[in-house]
């Protein structure tokens, strides 16, 4: 619409004088969203498995490279997944990438949609993958 096109160009000026901040970030997601995310930085939601380091299991071998908490950051949106098209999630992504530092990770997250979803592990080391239904 006209009149949002007429206030990105209005904050164009101030956004790039404080382009690659998580100031920059949450004003850019909020207009674009119509809420503001959650941004926290130095932060990574999952703890890196890395063979050969956290755990033995053949040649050291690195599934996830070690990650810097010092060039991360998680990106919140406020709403569950299913709230946003997959056009919009693109287009956020593409906020992000264009926003952030070349050097940083991010992360994105949504809110959940039940609060009573608890996240199960699919792959346990040790245990056997087959159960009595896939025999």
């Amino acid at each position: 619409p006209l009149e949002q096109q007429r206030r990105w160009l209005r904050h164009a000026p101030a956004l790039y004088a404080i382009r690659g901040t998580k100031q920059a970030l949450q004003t850019l997601l909020d207009m674009y969203l119509g809420e503001a995310p959650t941004i926290l930085e130095n932060q990574w939601p999952f703890e890196p498995f890395r063979i050969g380091v956290a755990s033995e299991v053949g040649i050291s071998t690195t599934v996830l490279p070690p990650m810097e908490l010092a060039h991360c950051f998680v990106v919140q949106l406020p709403q569950p997944a299913e709230h946003y098209s997959d056009e919009q999630i693109v287009r956020i992504h593409r906020v992000i990438q264009a926003e952030k530092p070349a050097h940083t990770q991010y992360f994105l997250t949504f809110a959940m949609a039940d609060d009573s979803y608890e996240l199960q592990p699919f792959l346990t080391i040790g245990e056997d993958a087959l159960t009595e239904d896939a025999a």
